[in-house]
């Protein structure tokens, strides 16, 4: 298994891990197999998407205005609910192909970390499963 750590700057960010994890996969000379990606955070997430700043911005306007005037319960302990509930709807898991040293994605599609309460040091595992 291998770990990545990444440290975000913002409350809500979005940070492309593609090119990351494919100079990864060429490192470790992994041909071909599935790639599970995990992070063991409950205020963070792994999406695909395209890596376009608009999109981005309209990604987090979007969920800015689902959770506007709701009042969390978990916000009596700390002021993150809302990360919380974002994070488990989308999700800190994926498993992906990889093929020739490479990730397989869709033209537009990215791996992306999706802070939702930073700025924090975020950590990223990933299990490599060749393909015999």
């Amino acid at each position: 298994m291998e770990e990545l750590r990444v440290i975000t700057h913002k409350r809500w960010e979005i940070i492309d891990l593609t090119e990351e994890i494919n100079s990864l996969i060429k490192k470790k000379k992994f041909l071909n197999g599935l790639l599970l990606i995990f992070i063991p955070h409950t205020t963070c997430a792994l999406v695909l998407m395209e890596n376009e700043p608009h999109l981005k911005d309209d990604f987090f306007n979007f969920f800015k205005k689902l959770i506007k005037d709701f009042d969390f319960s978990h916000n009596l302990i700390d002021s993150n609910g809302d990360s919380h509930l974002i994070s488990s709807l989308l999700g800190q898991e994926k498993i992906l192909i990889v093929k020739n040293q490479s990730l397989v994605l869709g033209t537009w599609q990215s791996l992306c970390l999706l802070e939702l309460d930073g700025p924090r040091e975020r950590r990223i595992y990933l299990e490599f499963l060749e393909k015999e």
